[in-house]
Protein backbone atom coordinates (compact mmCIF):
# COMPACT_ATOMS: atom_id res chain seq x y z
CA UNK A 1 0.00 0.00 0.00
CA UNK A 2 1.09 3.57 -0.57
CA UNK A 3 1.53 5.91 2.39
CA UNK A 4 -1.81 7.67 1.95
CA UNK A 5 -3.60 4.29 2.04
CA UNK A 6 -1.86 3.37 5.29
CA UNK A 7 -2.91 6.70 6.75
CA UNK A 8 -6.46 6.19 5.50
CA UNK A 9 -6.75 3.07 7.67
CA UNK A 10 -6.41 5.33 10.71
CA UNK A 11 -9.45 7.31 9.58
CA UNK A 12 -11.79 4.73 8.12
CA UNK A 13 -11.63 0.97 7.69
CA UNK A 14 -13.74 1.03 4.54
CA UNK A 15 -11.00 0.64 1.97
CA UNK A 16 -9.37 -2.30 3.71
CA UNK A 17 -12.76 -3.99 4.05
CA UNK A 18 -13.63 -3.38 0.40
CA UNK A 19 -10.26 -4.68 -0.81
CA UNK A 20 -10.75 -7.82 1.28
CA UNK A 21 -14.14 -8.40 -0.34
CA UNK A 22 -12.73 -7.69 -3.80
CA UNK A 23 -10.06 -10.36 -3.31
CA UNK A 24 -12.71 -12.79 -2.05
CA UNK A 25 -14.60 -12.50 -5.37
CA UNK A 26 -11.58 -14.01 -7.12
CA UNK A 27 -11.61 -17.00 -4.78
CA UNK A 28 -15.35 -17.59 -5.19
CA UNK A 29 -15.08 -17.35 -8.99
CA UNK A 30 -12.35 -19.99 -8.94
CA UNK A 31 -14.36 -22.31 -6.68
CA UNK A 32 -17.41 -22.00 -8.95
CA UNK A 33 -15.29 -22.90 -11.98
CA UNK A 34 -14.14 -26.01 -10.13
CA UNK A 35 -17.73 -26.98 -9.27
CA UNK A 36 -18.98 -26.25 -12.79
CA UNK A 37 -16.38 -28.50 -14.38
CA UNK A 38 -16.87 -31.21 -11.75
CA UNK A 39 -20.64 -31.27 -12.38
CA UNK A 40 -20.08 -31.42 -16.13
CA UNK A 41 -17.56 -34.22 -15.74
CA UNK A 42 -19.94 -36.20 -13.51
CA UNK A 43 -23.00 -35.76 -15.73
CA UNK A 44 -21.45 -36.17 -19.16
CA UNK A 45 -18.13 -37.87 -18.49
CA UNK A 46 -16.33 -34.99 -20.15
CA UNK A 47 -12.79 -34.24 -19.13
CA UNK A 48 -13.11 -30.50 -18.95
CA UNK A 49 -9.68 -29.49 -17.68
CA UNK A 50 -7.57 -27.92 -20.38
CA UNK A 51 -4.09 -28.96 -19.31
CA UNK A 52 -2.52 -26.70 -21.95
CA UNK A 53 -4.07 -23.57 -20.43
CA UNK A 54 -2.85 -23.91 -16.86
CA UNK A 55 -1.50 -20.38 -16.98
CA UNK A 56 -4.68 -18.83 -18.32
CA UNK A 57 -7.08 -16.76 -16.22
CA UNK A 58 -9.69 -19.53 -16.24
CA UNK A 59 -7.33 -22.38 -15.41
CA UNK A 60 -8.04 -24.68 -12.48
CA UNK A 61 -5.06 -25.08 -10.12
CA UNK A 62 -3.70 -28.59 -9.68
CA UNK A 63 -4.84 -28.88 -6.07
CA UNK A 64 -8.49 -28.77 -7.18
CA UNK A 65 -8.30 -31.16 -10.15
CA UNK A 66 -8.94 -34.21 -7.99
CA UNK A 67 -12.45 -32.82 -7.39
CA UNK A 68 -13.12 -32.77 -11.12
CA UNK A 69 -11.50 -36.09 -11.96
CA UNK A 70 -13.12 -37.83 -8.97
CA UNK A 71 -16.66 -36.54 -9.55
CA UNK A 72 -19.33 -39.09 -10.44
CA UNK A 73 -23.08 -39.63 -10.63
CA UNK A 74 -25.04 -42.73 -9.54
CA UNK A 75 -28.07 -44.37 -11.15
CA UNK A 76 -30.47 -42.06 -9.27
CA UNK A 77 -28.74 -38.91 -10.51
CA UNK A 78 -27.01 -38.00 -7.25
CA UNK A 79 -23.70 -36.27 -7.93
CA UNK A 80 -20.68 -36.97 -5.75
CA UNK A 81 -17.74 -34.55 -5.72
CA UNK A 82 -14.83 -35.28 -3.37
CA UNK A 83 -14.18 -32.42 -0.94
CA UNK A 84 -17.28 -30.49 -2.01
CA UNK A 85 -18.53 -29.67 1.49
CA UNK A 86 -15.16 -28.28 2.51
CA UNK A 87 -15.31 -26.13 -0.61
CA UNK A 88 -18.84 -25.01 0.30
CA UNK A 89 -17.53 -23.86 3.68
CA UNK A 90 -14.86 -21.75 2.01
CA UNK A 91 -17.35 -20.27 -0.45
CA UNK A 92 -19.75 -19.50 2.39
CA UNK A 93 -17.04 -17.66 4.35
CA UNK A 94 -15.99 -15.69 1.25
CA UNK A 95 -19.62 -14.76 0.56
CA UNK A 96 -19.91 -13.46 4.12
CA UNK A 97 -16.80 -11.31 3.59
CA UNK A 98 -18.14 -9.98 0.27
CA UNK A 99 -21.53 -9.16 1.80
CA UNK A 100 -19.88 -7.29 4.67
CA UNK A 101 -17.63 -5.41 2.27
CA UNK A 102 -20.61 -4.30 0.20
CA UNK A 103 -22.33 -3.09 3.36
CA UNK A 104 -19.23 -1.20 4.51
CA UNK A 105 -18.78 0.57 1.18
CA UNK A 106 -22.35 1.60 0.40
CA UNK A 107 -21.92 5.08 1.82
CA UNK A 108 -19.29 5.98 -0.81
CA UNK A 109 -21.70 5.31 -3.70
CA UNK A 110 -24.37 7.56 -5.11
CA UNK A 111 -27.85 6.77 -3.69
CA UNK A 112 -29.12 4.85 -6.71
CA UNK A 113 -25.95 2.76 -6.90
CA UNK A 114 -26.12 2.17 -3.16
CA UNK A 115 -29.58 0.65 -3.62
CA UNK A 116 -28.24 -1.64 -6.36
CA UNK A 117 -25.37 -2.68 -4.09
CA UNK A 118 -27.89 -3.62 -1.41
CA UNK A 119 -29.75 -5.79 -3.92
CA UNK A 120 -26.50 -7.54 -4.85
CA UNK A 121 -25.73 -8.10 -1.17
CA UNK A 122 -29.19 -9.59 -0.56
CA UNK A 123 -28.72 -11.98 -3.49
CA UNK A 124 -25.35 -13.08 -2.12
CA UNK A 125 -26.87 -13.75 1.31
CA UNK A 126 -29.65 -15.75 -0.40
CA UNK A 127 -27.12 -17.91 -2.24
CA UNK A 128 -25.22 -18.36 1.00
CA UNK A 129 -28.35 -19.80 2.61
CA UNK A 130 -28.72 -22.26 -0.27
CA UNK A 131 -25.14 -23.45 0.26
CA UNK A 132 -25.97 -24.28 3.87
CA UNK A 133 -28.24 -27.06 2.59
CA UNK A 134 -26.01 -30.16 2.31
CA UNK A 135 -28.30 -31.58 -0.37
CA UNK A 136 -27.97 -28.61 -2.74
CA UNK A 137 -25.38 -30.42 -4.86
CA UNK A 138 -27.75 -33.38 -5.32
CA UNK A 139 -30.85 -31.27 -5.90
CA UNK A 140 -31.25 -31.20 -9.67
CA UNK A 141 -33.47 -28.06 -9.76
CA UNK A 142 -30.89 -26.27 -7.58
CA UNK A 143 -27.83 -27.22 -9.61
CA UNK A 144 -28.11 -24.41 -12.21
CA UNK A 145 -27.13 -21.73 -9.68
CA UNK A 146 -23.70 -23.41 -9.37
CA UNK A 147 -23.14 -23.50 -13.13
CA UNK A 148 -21.53 -20.87 -15.31
CA UNK A 149 -23.92 -19.35 -17.84
CA UNK A 150 -22.07 -16.13 -18.59
CA UNK A 151 -21.28 -13.21 -16.32
CA UNK A 152 -24.58 -11.42 -17.02
CA UNK A 153 -26.82 -14.15 -15.58
CA UNK A 154 -27.55 -12.97 -12.04
CA UNK A 155 -29.61 -16.10 -11.36
CA UNK A 156 -26.30 -17.92 -10.93
CA UNK A 157 -23.75 -17.46 -8.19
CA UNK A 158 -21.06 -16.81 -10.80
CA UNK A 159 -23.07 -13.97 -12.34
CA UNK A 160 -23.91 -12.29 -9.04
CA UNK A 161 -20.26 -12.53 -7.92
CA UNK A 162 -19.21 -10.81 -11.14
CA UNK A 163 -21.72 -8.04 -10.40
CA UNK A 164 -20.45 -7.77 -6.81
CA UNK A 165 -16.89 -7.49 -8.11
CA UNK A 166 -17.85 -4.62 -10.42
CA UNK A 167 -19.62 -2.86 -7.53
CA UNK A 168 -16.64 -3.27 -5.21
CA UNK A 169 -14.34 -2.00 -7.95
CA UNK A 170 -16.49 1.12 -8.19
CA UNK A 171 -16.23 1.57 -4.42
CA UNK A 172 -12.44 1.27 -4.62
CA UNK A 173 -12.45 3.95 -7.32
CA UNK A 174 -14.35 6.29 -4.99
CA UNK A 175 -11.71 5.63 -2.31
CA UNK A 176 -8.81 6.33 -4.67
CA UNK A 177 -7.36 9.73 -3.77
CA UNK A 178 -7.33 12.87 -5.85
CA UNK A 179 -4.85 15.53 -4.86
CA UNK A 180 -6.49 18.88 -4.18
CA UNK A 181 -4.80 21.86 -2.51
CA UNK A 182 -1.96 19.54 -1.48
CA UNK A 183 -4.25 17.04 0.28
CA UNK A 184 -5.31 13.55 -0.76
CA UNK A 185 -9.09 13.75 -1.07
CA UNK A 186 -11.60 10.90 -1.12
CA UNK A 187 -15.29 10.97 -1.94
CA UNK A 188 -15.71 14.71 -1.36
CA UNK A 189 -18.69 16.88 -2.17
CA UNK A 190 -18.28 20.35 -3.64
CA UNK A 191 -18.87 22.12 -0.31
CA UNK A 192 -16.24 19.94 1.40
CA UNK A 193 -13.51 21.34 -0.83
CA UNK A 194 -13.88 24.78 0.78
CA UNK A 195 -13.09 23.20 4.14
CA UNK A 196 -10.08 21.34 2.75
CA UNK A 197 -8.79 24.50 1.10
CA UNK A 198 -9.13 26.50 4.33
CA UNK A 199 -7.25 23.87 6.34
CA UNK A 200 -4.48 23.57 3.76
CA UNK A 201 -4.07 27.35 3.66
CA UNK A 202 -3.15 27.16 7.33
CA UNK A 203 -0.85 24.17 6.81
CA UNK A 204 0.85 25.79 3.83
CA UNK A 205 1.76 28.86 5.86
CA UNK A 206 4.48 26.63 7.30
CA UNK A 207 5.58 25.27 3.93
CA UNK A 208 9.32 25.33 3.38
CA UNK A 209 11.27 25.31 0.16
CA UNK A 210 12.03 21.60 0.48
CA UNK A 211 9.50 18.84 -0.09
CA UNK A 212 9.09 15.87 2.24
CA UNK A 213 6.94 12.78 2.03
CA UNK A 214 5.28 13.88 5.26
CA UNK A 215 3.08 15.33 6.51
CA UNK A 216 0.27 13.70 4.58
CA UNK A 217 -3.12 15.38 4.67
CA UNK A 218 -6.23 13.33 3.92
CA UNK A 219 -9.79 14.48 3.43
CA UNK A 220 -12.68 12.02 3.22
CA UNK A 221 -16.45 12.24 3.47
CA UNK A 222 -17.69 9.42 5.69
CA UNK A 223 -21.49 9.47 5.60
CA UNK A 224 -22.41 13.00 6.76
CA UNK A 225 -19.06 13.76 8.41
CA UNK A 226 -16.04 15.32 6.71
CA UNK A 227 -12.81 13.99 8.23
CA UNK A 228 -9.48 15.75 7.75
CA UNK A 229 -6.39 13.90 8.91
CA UNK A 230 -2.86 15.31 9.15
CA UNK A 231 -0.15 12.67 9.62
CA UNK A 232 3.21 14.01 10.72
CA UNK A 233 5.56 11.03 10.29
CA UNK A 234 5.84 7.61 8.72
CA UNK A 235 5.22 5.85 12.03
CA UNK A 236 1.75 7.42 12.36
CA UNK A 237 2.39 7.98 16.07
CA UNK A 238 1.50 11.67 15.99
CA UNK A 239 -1.41 12.80 13.92
CA UNK A 240 -4.55 14.87 14.15
CA UNK A 241 -8.11 14.36 13.00
CA UNK A 242 -10.68 17.08 12.47
CA UNK A 243 -14.27 15.87 12.15
CA UNK A 244 -16.76 18.32 10.68
CA UNK A 245 -20.50 17.77 10.84
CA UNK A 246 -22.46 20.84 9.80
CA UNK A 247 -20.89 23.75 11.69
CA UNK A 248 -19.67 21.56 14.56
CA UNK A 249 -15.96 20.76 14.48
CA UNK A 250 -14.05 18.34 16.69
CA UNK A 251 -10.26 18.15 16.81
CA UNK A 252 -8.55 14.98 18.01
CA UNK A 253 -4.79 14.97 18.61
CA UNK A 254 -3.00 11.62 18.88
CA UNK A 255 0.46 11.20 20.42
CA UNK A 256 2.25 7.97 21.28
CA UNK A 257 4.30 9.50 24.10
CA UNK A 258 2.55 12.72 25.11
CA UNK A 259 4.38 15.32 27.15
CA UNK A 260 1.85 17.20 29.32
CA UNK A 261 4.13 20.25 29.38
CA UNK A 262 4.66 20.37 25.63
CA UNK A 263 1.68 18.67 23.97
CA UNK A 264 -0.17 19.76 20.85
CA UNK A 265 -3.00 21.23 22.88
CA UNK A 266 -0.61 23.47 24.86
CA UNK A 267 0.42 25.21 21.66
CA UNK A 268 -3.15 25.51 20.38
CA UNK A 269 -4.36 27.78 23.17
CA UNK A 270 -5.18 30.60 20.69
CA UNK A 271 -8.02 28.43 19.36
CA UNK A 272 -9.72 28.89 22.75
CA UNK A 273 -11.20 25.42 23.08
CA UNK A 274 -11.32 23.16 26.13
CA UNK A 275 -9.26 19.99 25.78
CA UNK A 276 -9.85 16.62 27.39
CA UNK A 277 -7.80 13.43 27.31
CA UNK A 278 -9.14 9.92 26.74
CA UNK A 279 -8.27 6.60 25.12
CA UNK A 280 -10.04 5.36 21.98
CA UNK A 281 -12.16 2.24 21.68
CA UNK A 282 -12.30 0.96 18.10
CA UNK A 283 -15.00 -1.23 16.63
CA UNK A 284 -13.83 -1.99 13.15
CA UNK A 285 -13.91 -4.52 10.37
CA UNK A 286 -10.43 -5.62 11.46
CA UNK A 287 -9.69 -5.26 15.15
CA UNK A 288 -5.98 -5.67 14.49
CA UNK A 289 -5.95 -2.05 13.33
CA UNK A 290 -6.94 -0.80 16.78
CA UNK A 291 -4.29 1.11 18.69
CA UNK A 292 -4.18 2.73 22.09
CA UNK A 293 -2.91 6.22 21.30
CA UNK A 294 -4.17 8.68 23.90
CA UNK A 295 -6.44 11.35 22.47
CA UNK A 296 -6.64 15.01 23.29
CA UNK A 297 -9.91 16.28 21.88
CA UNK A 298 -11.73 19.57 21.78
CA UNK A 299 -14.89 20.89 20.11
CA UNK A 300 -15.78 24.13 18.38
CA UNK A 301 -19.16 25.26 17.07
CA UNK A 302 -18.88 27.82 14.28
CA UNK A 303 -21.40 30.59 13.81
CA UNK A 304 -21.12 30.51 10.03
CA UNK A 305 -19.29 28.79 7.19
CA UNK A 306 -16.78 31.65 7.14
CA UNK A 307 -16.19 31.19 10.86
CA UNK A 308 -15.62 27.45 10.35
CA UNK A 309 -13.17 28.04 7.50
CA UNK A 310 -11.20 30.55 9.60
CA UNK A 311 -11.03 28.05 12.46
CA UNK A 312 -9.75 25.34 10.10
CA UNK A 313 -7.10 27.66 8.71
CA UNK A 314 -5.90 28.52 12.21
CA UNK A 315 -5.99 24.86 13.28
CA UNK A 316 -3.93 23.82 10.26
CA UNK A 317 -1.37 26.49 11.08
CA UNK A 318 -0.99 25.66 14.76
CA UNK A 319 -0.88 21.89 14.25
CA UNK A 320 1.83 22.31 11.61
CA UNK A 321 3.69 25.03 13.46
CA UNK A 322 4.09 23.13 16.71
CA UNK A 323 4.35 19.57 15.49
CA UNK A 324 7.51 17.60 16.35
CA UNK A 325 8.31 17.42 12.65
CA UNK A 326 8.59 21.19 12.57
CA UNK A 327 11.05 21.24 15.45
CA UNK A 328 13.20 18.48 13.96
CA UNK A 329 13.32 19.80 10.41
CA UNK A 330 12.91 23.50 10.88
CA UNK A 331 10.29 23.63 8.16
CA UNK A 332 7.31 21.60 7.06
CA UNK A 333 5.75 20.70 3.73
CA UNK A 334 1.98 20.78 3.48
Amino acid sequence: MIDCDLCLEKITYKKKAILKGFEATDDVSLFIRVLDRAIEHAQYGLYCVDRESVYSHHAVPDQYRFMIEGSSVDYSGIITIPGVFRLFDRISEDLRVIAESLLMGMSVLFPERSFEAMEVRNRILHFNEILRDPDCITNQPGLPFLRIHGTDNTDTLYGIIHLARCTLKEMIHHLTPREEYGAYCYNLESSDRFMIRAFMQGVNRMRGSDSFDYPITLGIKDRDTLIIGLFMDEYHERYSLIKIKGLSLTIQLFERYPNPMNSFSCHMAPLQILWRRSYPVYESFDDTMADTLPIESGSFHARSLTDAMQFLSDAGYYISRYSPEYHSRGKIAG
